[in-house]
């Protein structure tokens, strides 16, 4: 039995790991700062957050599986932007979200303006994003781009269910204000 299909509680940890990997993907694409997805690929991010699941799959009780995974994603992601701010990285590589914008609009031909203006409205739509406070950002992309139930962003976030609730209204009520100010 390789490594990997160890068993974590009752399921081997790739039967776990595998439903989620999809989720993971996008989390961790919608989650990174611009200041990691600039310098790391979200794939390269994904497998660092395996590598961490696998090395700490003895630290799994068995339930709740896919919080301990977001939870485990939302620290690398945190640390990963605190060793490029502390290293003070270049900044001169393109941002790899505006090389996968391009190669989209490459596919469909869509007319420039039409390019112009989806560059405006995405650019409006990281700075409004990007203005909201960490945990507001964290609820919304779990809560309306995860789809995350309360109690599962509850776990991921060590917070209680109403406290979700009470976060995630106040996330988008900031979000609408700072979106008709742009």
């Amino acid at each position: 039995m390789s490594n990997l299909c160890m068993p974590v509680g009752e399921l081997p940890f790739e039967a776990l790991l595998a439903p989620h990997l999809d989720d993971l993907r996008r989390f961790v694409r919608d989650r990174a700062a611009p200041a990691v997805r600039s310098r790391e690929t979200c794939s390269d991010l994904v497998q660092s957050i395996c590598r961490e699941l696998l090395g700490r799959r003895r630290r799994y009780r068995g339930t709740g599986f896919r919080a301990w995974l977001f939870a485990t994603a939302r620290r690398k992601l945190v640390d990963r932007c605190r060793y490029h701010d502390a290293a003070r990285r270049s900044t001169r590589r393109e941002l790899r979200l505006e090389v996968e914008l391009l190669d989209r609009c490459a596919v469909s031909r869509p007319l420039p303006h039409e390019v112009a203006e989806a560059r405006e409205r995405l650019e409006h739509v990281r700075r409004v994003f990007a203005e909201l406070p960490p945990d507001y950002r964290e609820v919304l992309i779990l809560a309306r781009v995860h789809r995350c139930p309360a109690a599962e962003i509850a776990r991921a976030m060590d917070r209680s269910v109403n406290a979700v609730h009470t976060l995630l209204c106040r996330a988008q009520a900031r979000l609408v204000v700072l979106a008709g100010e742009g």
